[in-house]
């Protein structure tokens, strides 16, 4: 990490994001966990927090489920306004 002249990068000072943010998390999610999803209390911008209800929902569903089609995307498409 020479950018940094650390072994881990600084903290990024999330007030700093602008951006409209839809977090959206899995019940059975290991590696992104509802309480890693704590940091939306510091995102100034979050427009919609997610918990899907399908408690079996983990994070490699979000790219390889099968059955996100029926899960996942209604909330996809209401976040984007459809």
């Amino acid at each position: 990490m020479a950018v940094y002249n650390a072994s881990i990068p600084p903290k990024y000072n999330l007030t700093n994001v602008r951006s409209p943010v839809v977090i959206m998390v899995g019940r059975g999610d290991k590696l992104a966990t509802i309480k890693n999803a704590a940091l939306r209390n510091q995102l100034p911008n979050v427009k919609q927090f997610v918990v899907l209800p399908r408690t079996e929902a983990n994070h490699l569903d979000f790219i390889w489920g099968r059955t996100m089609a029926d899960y996942l995307y209604p909330y996809i498409l209401k976040a984007l306004g459809y």
